[in-house]
């Protein structure tokens, strides 16, 4: 049964990411995130992307794959909230701004697990230091 949510999981983000060449390594990241407690789900009228709390009071990344962007900004954004998983829960006092660098640090080291996403660590980079400049512009 497991496997077939990780599978279904995976086919899910490939067909609507259009990340068909990294299905192998999607289904790996998928048995990592599920795995370690944390719920997934691509939502189509969210806002934006993001980790909330459910109502089984567990965390879920609800990622929003968006038209216009590069199909492997959506493994960035899914690593990156997965990262702010793996930082925690936010504590009274924590700096966004230390949260964002914390969950991108996070993401980052599972970029580099994957080998068939290490040709693609620029555009990981690039795309992380948009993503803070824009936190930093914001006033975090």
């Amino acid at each position: 049964m497991v496997a077939d949510v990780y599978t279904k999981k995976t086919k899910e983000l490939c067909e609507k990411a259009k990340l068909y060449e990294f299905r192998s390594t999607i289904k790996k990241i998928f048995t990592e995130i599920l795995d370690s407690g944390c719920k997934y789900g691509i939502v189509d009228i969210a806002y934006r992307t993001a980790i909330e709390r459910s109502s089984d009071s567990g965390r879920i990344i609800r990622l929003k794959i968006e038209k216009n962007e590069p199909p492997i900004w959506a493994l960035w954004k899914l690593l990156h909230e997965y990262g702010h998983y793996q930082s925690g829960e936010k504590k009274p006092g924590d700096k966004t701004m230390d949260r964002e660098v914390l969950a991108w640090k996070y993401a980052e080291a599972d970029v580099k697990k994957y080998p068939d996403l290490i040709p693609y660590i620029k555009d990981f980079y690039n795309r992380r230091d948009y993503c803070l400049e824009s936190y930093r512009r914001n006033g975090y």
